[in-house]
């Protein structure tokens, strides 16, 4: 760490704390926003399937 004294260095670890939490919830909402592109383009893909009407023989 770069200070000096208990309570600087309190205050330091703190934010390289907040810094490292804030990153993963970044990464964690590109995953989430990954995952529900992908779930509502398979939704789409099978609504598609639902609204054909298959022919009477």
């Amino acid at each position: 760490f770069h200070v000096r004294g208990k309570q600087a260095v309190n205050n330091e670890m703190g934010l390289a704390l907040m810094a490292a939490n804030l990153r993963k919830l970044r990464l964690r909402k590109a995953e989430k926003e990954i995952t529900q592109k992908f779930y509502s383009y398979w939704i789409k893909f099978l609504g598609i399937f639902e609204t054909c009407v298959t022919a009477s023989f």
